[in-house]
């Protein structure tokens, strides 16, 4: 019970702007937390900014395991024909993230490739505590329904849920990967800008649902580039124009799209992490769109006509008038 009251303590920490998170307490909670804080963290909007840049350490800066507990890992792991083309391997991970580490190696006839792992058998206990945490959750939003209204926890679980058991296979990143690609392929001839996008090669005979063997990619991420200032309002145009085809356009798009899993260099982007493949209604995007358009063009009426637009269920006059 215990555990499940410092959860409630982290969703009041989140939305409180009096107080403040601490991202090591939240790692100790475990999976669903850090997957949880990495959702909340892309909303500054709801938790204001010193938050939200706490919180992005998760997306790249996880814990890494112990080199004799990953090097297990990788045996169980890997097929017999990695391990007799695997020249060598570097037991230290480039990057850890919240469910597997990647690591650099090298093939027998000198390619460079990732070896991204899962860190732990995590399936089942992640399993585990989502239901259980569905069920307090439930209970305390009936004593406390400010909490759902605010912070909507069960529907954050909900997602949570769905994208890390996907993430917890990494097959599924293969098959995000060629559905983005697909899409990408499809759009070229009538939109060029998409030849700037690149996916990493993946060694699919070498891989499986627990270890994923890719090109090595040297590019720097976003993330690297902006802590330099080295990524320009231009560069960033570019990525939305590339994004937005596959929002607006296709309604199809990577969901898991952080500054930690895009790569630049020479005017050249790459996408990482593709196993969360997002599909939006059309009624949805459009009016995003809108209101983008509308936004930039100084028409805040039209913009929020746009968002109400997009509502399940027809609005109310009365609530059409306050947002208007």
């Amino acid at each position: 019970m215990t555990r499940w009251w410092n959860y409630v303590r982290f969703f009041r920490a989140l939305l409180d702007p009096r107080k403040d998170v601490c991202p090591a307490q939240i790692e100790g909670l475990g999976l669903l937390a850090v997957k949880i804080a990495q959702m909340y963290a892309v909303r500054a909007d709801l938790i204001g900014f010193q938050k939200s840049r706490q919180l992005r350490g998760f997306f790249e800066d996880a814990r890494p395991v112990p080199p004799g507990e990953i090097e297990g890992r990788f045996l169980k792991a890997a097929p017999a024909s990695l391990l007799s083309a695997l020249r060598s391997w570097d037991r230290t991970p480039a990057a850890a993230a919240s469910i597997g580490q990647v690591h650099r190696g090298t093939l027998r006839d000198g390619t460079e490739v990732a070896i991204k792992i899962v860190k732990a058998d995590a399936r089942e206990e992640f399993q585990s505590q989502v239901r259980s945490l569905r069920r307090f959750l439930r209970i305390v939003i009936a004593f406390y329904p400010k909490l759902g209204r605010l912070a909507d926890p069960l529907g954050v679980l909900a997602s949570v849920e769905r994208s890390t058991l996907r993430e917890l296979d990494l097959r599924s990143e293969v098959e995000g990967l060629d559905v983005l690609r697909r899409l990408r392929d499809e759009g070229a001839e009538q939109l060029p800008h998409l030849s700037q996008l690149e996916f990493p090669k993946v060694y699919r005979e070498f891989s499986g649902p627990d270890l994923l063997v890719s090109e090595w990619r040297s590019e720097p991420s976003l993330n690297d580039l902006i802590a330099r200032r080295d990524f320009s309002y231009e560069q960033v145009l570019a990525l939305f124009r590339i994004h937005g085809y596959f929002l607006f356009v296709r309604g199809t798009f990577h969901g898991d799209l952080h500054p930690g899993n895009v790569l630049y260099q020479d005017g050249r982007f790459v996408f990482l992490d593709n196993a969360n493949v997002e599909s939006a209604p059309p009624e949805l995007t459009r009016g995003i769109l809108g209101m983008l358009s509308a936004l930039g063009d100084d028409d805040i009426t039209t913009a929020a006509e746009c968002i109400a637009s997009t509502s399940t269920k027809p609005l109310p006059q009365t609530s059409r008038d306050r947002l208007l």
